[in-house]
């Protein structure tokens, strides 16, 4: 789903992205240690400072960053090309910008290593298909890490307000996870925003045991 003239405002603003950087990536990114040669995809990449974040904290070979707006992706390549004060030590070299439909990912099963996402699953209606799809591409034993808002308990949905509110609930989320598959190691939720930090995995095959 594409965004809006306004939901790009809100996007790509130096105030989320200050948010993005300084409260979101460090909860998000930290503590992911992989081995080298690891790839990694980001899910809606909006105008690159997820991107930016991604390569402050995590070594990728490779980093596909995918959204399914053009301008969007523009935007983001502009942006790294051109990176703020902040992230001019930053590398960029390693960056694919992708513009891509996030609930029919075009890359194979167990492609990635890693894969990230800033608050993005409310601006897609179909966004348990997002979950799966990321479930596929990512390698057994592969991390998906992420910062998501949720509805509020008292939260009443209104549809011509979608987009702009938190539509995904709490109990939801997490029952699509464990549906997709993915073992839950991280589900912090927030309630002053309210939203959550989540961190699960793609579990590895099961060895069957040899009589």
């Amino acid at each position: 789903m594409k965004l809006t003239g306004t939901q790009k405002l809100l996007v790509c603003n130096p105030f989320r992205v200050y948010l993005q950087r300084t409260f979101e990536a460090p909860r998000v990114l930290s503590g992911l240690k992989r081995a080298p040669g690891s790839t990694g995809i980001e899910i809606g990449c909006g105008c690159g400072a997820g991107a930016l974040c991604i390569n402050r904290f995590i070594d990728c070979s490779r980093l596909v960053c995918i959204d399914v707006d053009p301008e969007m992706i523009a935007c983001a390549r502009e942006y790294t090309a051109h990176p703020p004060k902040w992230a001019r030590t930053i590398s960029t070299d390693n960056i694919v910008f992708a513009c891509e439909d996030a609930t029919r990912l075009p890359y194979q099963n167990n492609s990635f290593d890693m894969a990230f996402l800033f608050g993005v699953l409310n601006s897609i209606r179909e966004w348990p298909q997002v979950i799966s799809e990321v479930f596929r591409v990512l390698k057994p034993g592969g991390i998906f890490s992420f910062k998501e808002a949720l509805r509020p308990a008292t939260f009443f949905y209104v549809s011509r307000l979608y987009g702009y509110l938190p539509h995904i609930a709490e109990d939801e989320l997490k029952a699509c996870l464990l549906g997709a598959g993915f073992s839950i190691s991280l589900f912090d939720v927030n309630r002053l925003l309210p939203g959550c930090f989540v961190r699960v995995k793609k579990p590895p095959p099961e060895v069957e045991c040899q009589e």
